[in-house]
């Protein structure tokens, strides 16, 4: 099919789709924001008559994906808004929450092997000037992030590389710039951008990609949060999306993840870029892919009500604790390596055993099951990460006596009694299946085979091999855990200039992406990867978007 033909099967699409039916025009600006409104119409598709702001680059999402690309941009000469969903206390998505560091190749050879190894059998929509254009932008994070914070990025001797058995993994680094956590890097980036005088404007939940009549993006509908009217971003050269993944969307979860997983990241992450680039024609890859479980959390809505949906933490570090299924049985090594993505995939097990009669996720939830040692620590600790962690109101009790109390965390003298108040205790959203009946007698073997090899004169774990471990002694602890993800991979795909592509691999003209939005990721995963991909896709999208000519 010829270019043109491409293009007019767009237009056609466009208009079959309904895009046409234009929403409501926005007349007025809003008071106290400093924007540009401009009058005019676009020739067709779905743009409004009145924009509220006008800029050369329109902006979605303020991480670092959207801090990468917006201050890029500026820096190459255009104009530039911001479009937050969040209220700037909270903005930044997951990059305010995430460990703040990020990998990158020593060399372009060694980084497409790498990035081609963690893709194994999942690569097959890669071109060679995808993965080229990757590696070698990946490249320069540490020099573009020096020039912009005026400090030396270091090296950090934990992910480089976390999977060392792949090829190029040696020459993959991790780097940070002042320390690891509490939103160490998000911040003073998140300065730069203000310094520079970009315009960021809250509160305002990206909605609608208006198109003109031949079929190029030209602006963004944003829905006022506080007022809950649109407001109309124009957008002379690009629109970049940056507004992460949909870990916080039930149903996108539920129909591309392989079971069920909770967000342990910013709240405000339900796919909007997803179901905003899907009326245009968007391909999409990598749906399936979630960074986790790497933690395991507690759901309970009560916990925190500004955070409901949120998971925390737990610890699971104790010697004298370990994992429960619905059979009442251990299920892994729970001391293992967790490996960022597939670590601890067992939690994904899905059983249907015509014997048992048993149907559905035996370890989602799954019970944290721990002895008198283990509870005298608080089981949600404090951490440098996550959304509770940094941001949530609850503090745990330092003995776990509040929780018990609240019954959040079960207390018995005896196992079989613990086994039975775990056999009815569901705190999750979801449907669970039976505990199988033979739970309480299943649980107490496990259990008392582990005390037997704590008792050895080297304790060692007969069942999974886990050293170090500690006999559990009465009084006896469960909670209720399940799998918890930092954030989805994947989403609309893009190519190697960062433009969204439709199915037909045609860049839909003006629209771009950088971050967790349309994720390279697509099967394995190394720590630090997503905020190098962020920072690197960021300054790839700004490139090109801003070398468009203004429509």
């Amino acid at each position: 099919m010829a270019k043109n033909e491409k293009n007019q099967t767009r237009r056609d699409f466009l208009k079959t789709a309904g895009i046409a039916g234009a929403a409501a025009a926005v007349s007025t600006i809003l008071p106290g924001c400093a924007g540009t409104s401009t009058t005019g119409t676009t020739g067709g598709g779905n743009a409004p008559a009145n924009w509220d702001y006008t800029s050369d680059v329109v902006v979605v999402g303020i991480g670092f994906a959207g801090l990468s690309s917006a201050i890029s941009a500026f820096d190459a000469g255009a104009s530039v808004n911001i479009i937050e969903k969040a209220a700037a206390a909270y903005e930044g998505g997951n990059s305010r929450v995430c460990g703040q560091c990020w990998i990158q190749p020593e060399n372009v050879s060694d980084g497409k092997k790498y990035f081609l190894a963690m893709a194994n059998g999942h690569e097959s929509d890669f071109t060679d000037a995808f993965v080229t254009t990757w590696a070698t932008e990946m490249m320069n994070n540490a020099t573009w992030m020096a020039a912009q914070l005026g400090k030396t990025p270091t090296t950090f001797p934990i992910f480089n590389p976390e999977l060392p058995g792949l090829a190029g993994g040696t020459s993959i680094q991790c780097y940070i710039v002042g320390g690891a956590g509490n939103s160490i890097l998000w911040k003073p980036l998140r300065a730069v951008a203000a310094t520079k005088g970009i315009p960021v404007y809250n509160q305002k939940q990206a909605a609608t990609l208006y198109t003109n009549g031949d079929g190029v993006v030209v602006g963004v509908g944003a829905t006022d949060l506080v007022t809950l009217k649109t407001v109309n971003f124009k957008a002379n050269k690009g629109v970049i999306l940056c507004s992460g993944g949909f870990e916080f969307n039930q149903s996108l979860k539920q129909n591309n993840l392989q079971a069920p997983c909770f967000g342990m990241g910013s709240p405000y992450n339900t796919g909007d870029g997803l179901t905003m680039a899907r009326p245009l024609g968007a391909d999409y890859w990598h749906m399936n892919q979630c960074l986790g479980p790497i933690w395991f959390g507690y759901y309970n809505p009560k916990v925190d009500p500004s955070w409901p949906n949120n998971l925390y933490q737990l610890n699971v570090s104790n010697a004298d604790s370990v994992f429960i299924d619905a059979h009442g049985k251990r299920f892994v090594n729970e001391a293992k390596n967790d490996l960022h993505g597939k670590g601890f995939n067992e939690f994904f097990y899905f059983e249907a055993n015509s014997v048992t009669e048993f149907y559905g996720y035996p370890r989602v939830p799954a019970w944290l099951v721990f002895g008198s040692a283990a509870a005298a620590n608080p089981i949600v600790p404090g951490g440098t990460m996550g959304w509770t962690n940094l941001l949530g109101t609850y503090t745990w009790s330092k003995d776990n006596s509040t929780e018990v109390t609240n019954g959040w965390v079960l207390k018995a003298n005896d196992l079989p009694t613990l086994a039975a108040a775990m056999a009815t205790q569901n705190l999750t959203t979801y449907p669970i299946a039976a505990p199988d009946p033979n739970m309480a007698a299943n649980m107490e073997a496990a259990i008392n085979q582990y005390n037997t090899d704590a008792a050895l004169t080297t304790p060692v774990d007969s069942v999974y091999g886990r050293t170090g471990i500690k006999a559990l002694t009465a009084p006896f602890y469960a909670i209720q855990m399940s799998p918890g993800m930092v954030n989805t991979q994947g989403g609309p795909k893009r190519n190697e200039k960062a433009q969204i592509v439709d199915v037909n691999g045609t860049p839909i003209p003006h629209l771009f992406s950088s971050g967790e939005l349309g994720s390279a990721y697509a099967w394995l995963y190394n720590g630090g990867g997503n905020v190098g991909e962020c920072l690197a896709w960021g300054r790839i999208a700004a490139q090109n978007a801003v070398a468009n000519a203004a429509v």
